[in-house]
């Protein structure tokens, strides 16, 4: 009987599911049918086979493996162990949490997809984690596009979120304090705005209407049209107070955009200070999820800036090497699963 993968994921189109995308194209490379199980079926976009959470033990079988990418029900995880062949768990940057370390044991193996979820393993005495950051599944690699008069800077700020999750305060403070007239920033925001985001979005409106240096954009756009989007920028920022790493910052750098960032785990596992972008020195504000929430004062953020703007010989060669960690990571990513799933 062939092997089988079981995703728990609810399959949308971003966030974790993303990452179980990635893991379902090595499956279908490797003759292994993926279906994907969560406690109901979503919309979704891409052909699979669903089952419902519900009947889920009675499906799966010896020969089988369930990757969660999401905390499965603990009510029947103990019997999904004695079924099937193998149960792995990823978990997401910040999410790693002590008091599921009973949960955490129950699997073969925890794929922590940063540092910090890699320290918090260790702190509680885990032995079944490994260190993975994630990749893309359908993002090329793009070609270096020179710089032109003025450079390009981009700052995505999704629909921000709690504290201001993509920090889109400080985008704004650094436009209010950054004079010269040699960028375009595009700021890039949903239609609907989680409220903390709108309501700063909502103070500030007049003045990014007014800054002939800034442009709003509120358009959704399919995959191939964001794509050629983003291969038209120079500079990502991404000052991020907490979930910084993730689908943003992997994009730019498929896309060969310089990032500026934070000096903090997962940022700075990507981003590499003064070769593929610069790490800013943070302070942390706050914490959620017993994580910290970090951002970058006025001055040290309005001083990055003001470096990788400047200096156009070394924002081309940051361009550049954007994808010398990115290639690594896919290589390491692709032929980890291809062993493990003939395991």
């Amino acid at each position: 009987m062939k092997s089988r993968l079981f995703l728990y994921t609810p399959w949308c189109e971003q966030g974790l599911s993303y990452d179980a995308k990635a893991i379902e194209k090595i499956a279908i490379e490797n003759d292994i049918e993926p279906i994907v199980t969560f406690n109901k079926k979503r919309k979704i976009q891409w052909d699979c086979t669903f089952v419902p959470e519900k009947k889920l033990l009675n499906q799966i079988n010896e020969e089988d493996i369930l990757f969660c990418f999401e905390r499965f029900p603990q009510s029947i995880i103990n019997d999904l162990k004695n079924k099937c062949k193998a149960m792995y768990l990823m978990i997401n940057y910040e999410y790693y949490d002590s008091s599921y370390i009973n949960y955490y044991k129950q699997f073969d193996r925890l794929y922590c997809k940063s540092k910090i979820a890699i320290d918090g393993c260790k702190r509680d005495g885990l032995k079944n984690y490994y260190y993975m950051p994630w990749i893309l599944w359908n993002h090329p690699i793009k070609k270096v596009n020179q710089i032109g008069e003025k450079v390009k800077v981009l700052f995505n700020g999704g629909t921000g979120g709690y504290k201001d999750r993509r920090n889109l305060e400080s985008i704004i403070s650094l436009l209010k304090n950054y004079k010269d007239d040699d960028i375009h920033v595009t700021i890039k925001v949903t239609k609907k705005m989680r409220s903390w985001t709108k309501n700063i979005y909502n103070r500030n409106k007049k003045f990014i209407k007014n800054d002939c240096r800034i442009a709003l954009l509120r358009d959704n756009m399919d995959k191939t049209e964001y794509i050629n989007f983003l291969n038209t920028f120079d500079v990502n920022l991404a000052p991020s107070k907490y979930e910084g790493f993730g689908l943003t910052i992997l994009e730019g750098l498929h896309s060969r955009l310089a990032t500026l960032t934070l000096d903090e785990s997962p940022m700075n596992e990507i981003i590499s200070h003064n070769v593929n972008g610069y790490c800013m020195p943070a302070v942390e504000i706050d914490k959620v999820r017993n994580q910290p929430i970090f951002s970058v004062e006025e001055s040290v953020f309005l001083e990055w800036f003001t470096k990788i703007v400047k200096n156009k010989n070394k924002l081309i060669s940051m361009k550049s090497m954007t994808s010398k960690f990115l290639e690594k990571n896919i290589l390491n990513f692709n032929n980890h699963f291809k062993k493990i799933f003939h395991e």
